[in-house]
């Protein structure tokens, strides 16, 4: 019996892979796919972050970051009941925001908190677009018209919608793979 133990962790280890770059997690949901389920699309500033790490045993660990919004402008929906959003912050796929950005995010969460998956493309960084509360106007007009006219007409988001730039700022993605070593001769 005692060998059998001995050799639990050994066989859960053989049956780990090795140090592999590749990460992979479910199919995330666009913004588009998020828009079409939403029930509440709107704009908040995230007030405030807590990190938590929880250990997992042989320096392991999960970690997420738990943040409290501050709704500032509805699109669709009522925003009011929406208290925090939690979400991680893994090199695979993990979502960054950072506390005082302003943020677009389109929601079905029935509870006041909204919880992101890797790589959530149901938010966006909107901090370089939207520093005070957009007029109607200004909502109908500027970078963020193609959602607006999505919401309010049923018209397509374009193709190139949302822009790479508006994307990079909220998700991670893993370095890319190492360059080959060029063999010596």
């Amino acid at each position: 019996m005692r060998k059998l133990l001995a050799l639990l962790p050994l066989a859960c280890l053989v049956g780990l892979p090795g140090s592999a770059s590749a990460c992979q997690y479910p199919v995330p949901p666009t913004l588009e796919s998020a828009l079409k389920q939403a029930t509440s699309v709107f704009i908040f500033q995230l007030v405030r972050a807590d990190y938590h790490r929880t250990e997992l045993g042989s320096g392991a660990y999960m970690a997420e970051v738990e943040g409290r919004i501050s709704p500032l402008q509805e699109l669709l929906g009522d925003s009011r009941g929406y208290k925090k959003i939690v979400f991680e912050t893994s090199w695979c796929g993990g979502v960054t925001l950072v506390v005082g950005r302003h943020y677009l995010i389109a929601t079905n969460s029935k509870t006041d908190t909204i919880k992101l998956v890797p790589q959530d493309g149901s938010i966006l960084d909107i901090e370089l677009i939207y520093g005070r509360r957009y007029s109607d106007q200004e909502l109908q007009t500027g970078a963020l018209a193609p959602i607006v006219a999505f919401l309010r007409e049923g018209k397509q988001l374009p193709p190139d919608f949302p822009p790479a730039w508006m994307l990079e700022h909220t998700i991670t993605l893993p370095p890319p793979p190492p360059e080959p070593l060029a063999r010596k001769r």
